[in-house]
């Protein structure tokens, strides 16, 4: 009897496992082709399924990927031009081809196993003629791939990496040391970590390196440029070196960390971020370092959806059009979005802004308010509503810096003043730095008497307000640019 149970158990088992795969199959192809709807819908990438072979235990799917409309002008933009960049460039605009080898669930054997919807490799294909050249040039056996498990609910648990690079062409070098991700995704969060041990670009006069690159996030996509939750970018080192100066750092920064985090609060429909920098140390050669920097923003009461359809009005516009934006017919969009964006009186804090110049403090901060009772009212805005800016913005920002910082600071500027067109070509450089100090005192003694700084025996400080369309320096009066 027990013998009976067992095999009926042992043919159920097996049905299942055979009997399954092509029905979880068809839900993957239903699953895979909405995800990647979801994903064109952010405009970010342009994606097309060009195949989708179905068969009992597994799939292979055939993928078009490149960007968005207007992506390849903006990544061009941002990365400049070179003879590697272009090359990437050319296949991202021609359509990067993507094989995905899917295994069906509800069990899967790939990476060990696993009980899912399906297990997903992804791979550029090396068939095609930019992949192959690529990888033959970087000496890479593929791009990246990534490695997926659908969960029986729709989840997925995903992992990636890009190879290592050592790259060059005679004239300079690239050494990358690859990059490492895992995360997962379930409808619009994702939680995600990338890492990067170091990168290094180098030519006979100039190496960029980069050391310890991690970003952690956990976020819930609200559009293409609105996210929650929180991410945080963290490098370890940054240095850039001139051989030709003896080896020496021209800029060197350590535990450079970029932090932010955003939610909806109120109705559901504001949002309250909040983004951090630090910097243990900083430094552009000998001349000018500190430590301890420090800066937090926070915006409060931003409204999404008008956020957003301002940043998808302001994507639209050329950058051969932004000086001509307030009398075109670029603003019709974009001024209502902005007025919608006012309304509910959002205010903006820097605070802190902080840093240790050679021991000596700098603090600083900036508060912006809004004011919806100075916003036209509810008719159609134009660009003749430009002047009510002014008047619905204000703003208070504060400095103070020790004594000591700050005289140190108008000495090397006096100093360079007098290399530049007085008489220190014919000094030498102690009577040169004898002589700037000579003029501090007196520089400041006019700037304080002027009413452009206070010296209250400690630190000298200035205080800019903006209010009703005027602004003051220390309460004087300045005139206003615009």
């Amino acid at each position: 009897m027990m013998k009976r149970a067992s095999a009926l158990a042992l043919i159920c088992v097996a049905a299942v496992v055979v009997g399954l795969p092509p029905i979880f199959g068809t839900i993957t192809e239903s699953q895979f082709q909405r995800r990647i709807d979801e994903i064109n819908g952010y405009g970010v990438w342009s994606l097309e399924t060009i195949e989708f072979e179905r068969r009992w235990f597994g799939s292979t799917v055939t993928v078009n990927v490149g960007l968005g409309s207007g992506g390849i002008e903006r990544l061009e933009s941002v990365t400049g031009v070179n003879d590697l960049t272009n090359a990437a460039l050319a296949l991202l605009d021609e359509q990067l081809t993507v094989l995905v080898d899917v295994a069906h669930g509800p069990l899967t054997l790939r990476g060990g196993p696993r009980i899912g919807l399906a297990s997903v490799t992804a791979r550029p294909d090396s068939a095609q003629p930019g992949v192959a050249a690529l990888e033959e040039r970087l000496g890479i056996p593929y791009l990246f791939e990534f490695r997926g498990n659908s969960g029986l609910f729709g989840g997925l648990r995903f992992d990636a990496d890009v190879p290592p690079v050592d790259y060059g062409d005679g004239t300079s070098e690239f050494v990358f040391s690859g990059l490492r991700s895992e995360g997962r995704l379930f409808r619009d969060e994702l939680a995600s970590r990338y890492e990067i041990d170091s990168v290094t670009w180098s030519n006979p006069l100039l190496v960029i390196s980069a050391d310890g690159i991690s970003f952690n996030g956990d976020n819930r996509f609200l559009t293409p440029y609105q996210w929650l939750g929180s991410g945080e970018l963290a490098i370890e080192q940054v240095l850039v070196v001139n051989p030709t100066l003896g080896g020496k750092p021209v800029f060197a920064a350590d535990n450079i960390t970029i932090g932010g985090e955003a939610d909806l609060h109120g109705e559901g429909s504001l949002i309250t971020a909040v983004a951090s920098y630090s910097v243990d140390s900083f430094s552009t050669g000998e001349r000018f370092s500190f430590t301890d920097g420090q800066v937090v923003a926070e915006i409060d009461r931003l409204d999404a959806e008008a956020a957003n359809d301002y940043f998808e009005a302001l994507a639209q516009i050329e950058p051969s059009d932004a000086p001509s934006v307030a009398s075109s017919g670029s603003s019709s969009a974009l001024l209502p979005a902005l007025h919608r964006l006012l309304t509910p009186e959002p205010t903006l804090s820097v605070d802190p802004i902080s840093v240790l110049m050679d021991g000596e403090p700098f603090d600083a901060s900036v508060y912006v308010r809004t004011h919806a009772d100075a916003l036209p009212d509810g008719r159609a805005v134009d660009s003749a509503d430009l002047p009510f800016l002014p008047d619905a913005i204000s703003a208070v920002a504060e400095a103070a810096a020790s004594r000591t910082l700050v005289h140190r600071i108008a000495a090397t500027i006096i100093e360079s003043q007098l290399v530049a067109g007085g008489p220190a070509g014919v000094l030498a450089p102690d009577e040169l730095e004898a002589m700037a100090e000579a003029q501090v005192e007196t520089t400041l003694g006019m700037l304080v008497a002027q009413g452009l700084l206070e010296d209250d025996g400690e630190s000298y400080r200035i205080t800019l307000e903006f209010e009703n369309g005027t602004l003051s320096l220390n309460g004087t009066p300045l005139p206003v640019p615009f």
